[in-house]
């Protein structure tokens, strides 16, 4: 999957648009009983912002384009984690056959 644009740009937003929507989340975070009713609220902000739809009420097609976002975001997160411990699993093991190989030398040339 490429990386060459952000997520914001590759929607064709405008970039302050994500740092508007992190700080509201962040905003609304503790206020919030659930992440369902932060994802709804935050939507019918959305909703009314482009719309001018004042009530909270969304549609099920509403409700399931918030909740696909959210599960790419958690399948994103996943997948940068399984990398990200791949990555140091793979310079662990380099370390560990790198000293083992140092080790193998300085023994050959303690045995001479």
């Amino acid at each position: 999957m490429s990386q060459n644009s952000t997520i914001t740009s590759g929607l064709g937003l405008k970039e302050d648009y994500f740092d508007f929507l992190l700080e509201t989340v962040e905003r609304r975070w503790k206020k919030s009983e659930t992440i369902s009713d932060l994802m709804i609220s935050a939507a019918s902000d959305i909703k009314y912002e482009e719309f001018e739809v004042s009530d909270n009420h969304l549609s099920e097609y509403e409700k399931k384009l918030v909740l696909l976002g959210m599960v790419i975001g958690l399948e994103k997160l996943a997948q940068d984690i399984k990398t990200k411990h791949l990555e140091m699993f793979n310079d662990l093991f380099k370390d560990i056959f790198s000293v083992s190989e140092e080790e193998e030398d300085q023994e050959n040339d303690d045995d001479e």
